[in-house]
């Protein structure tokens, strides 16, 4: 699916900066410009220690608001593996909907700071989410490092309550290409967490950007990987 995206996007023309976004799963400080829009899409595969891959699809529009408010919202679509048989065709699981603020504008603050709120409205049996996000970034040269820390409910019975949080470390090796690392955790509450790392590759040109990143899990609690890919266009 990634390819199929990547190759008709890749021949539009277009001024756009190279490497938009240096990780996958690592959310940046920056944000769009006003009146700015792209279409993302965000293709995403989670392998438990047994049993088959389960896949996550987000495609959705991006839009700055205004240079330091930005707006997105995402129909995300999952597959989950299916132990015997064929596997179940990807269906629609909920809207989300994304809020930015950045604080400052980039280069103010010894860190770029930006806040972010989510929330999702499922549509099959998923529960709705609610997410607050704390993303802080920071520029040495060609040298970026991240952090984000996210804290989120899930309205089941009781309700779940969630921490996340992420780290990348990346640098420029040539005009377009970045090459870093991403570490992820997430816990619910009052038990165990799940953790992943690994390596980071953010590719940019024209109008179009593309990051990646493959999280392999740390220790025995957990899936065994998590890789994802994300797609951007400047429309």
């Amino acid at each position: 699916m990634a390819a199929l995206a990547v190759a008709p996007m890749s021949a539009l023309p277009g001024p756009a900066g190279a490497a938009e976004r240096p990780y996958a799963f690592v959310q940046g400080a920056s944000t769009l410009p006003e009146s700015a829009l792209e279409l993302e899409s965000w293709f995403g595969e989670e392998k438990p220690r047994t049993g088959p891959a389960g896949w996550d699809w987000w495609l959705g529009p991006v839009l700055g608001v205004t240079d330091r408010v930005e707006a997105g919202l995402f129909a995300i679509l999952g597959q989950a593996g299916a132990p015997q048989g064929a596997p179940e065709a990807m269906a629609l699981e909920s809207l989300r909907l994304q809020l930015s603020w950045a604080l400052a504008d980039p280069g103010t603050w010894p860190a770029d700071v930006r806040l972010r709120v989510e929330a999702s409205q499922p549509v099959g049996p998923e529960h709705a989410t609610v997410w607050l996000w704390a993303i802080a970034a920071r520029d040495l040269g060609r040298f970026n490092a991240t952090v984000n820390l996210a804290g989120w409910l899930e309205f089941e019975d009781p309700v779940g309550r969630y921490v996340d949080w992420l780290a990348g470390a990346s640098y420029q090796v040539a005009r377009g290409v970045r090459l870093g690392a991403e570490l992820h955790g997430s816990a619910e509450l009052g038990k165990e967490s799940t953790v992943f790392a690994g390596p980071a590759l953010a590719l940019g040109r024209g109008r179009v950007w593309v990051s990646s990143a493959m999280g392999f899990g740390l220790g025995a609690h957990g899936p065994s990987h998590h890789g994802r890919i994300v797609i951007g266009l400047a429309l």
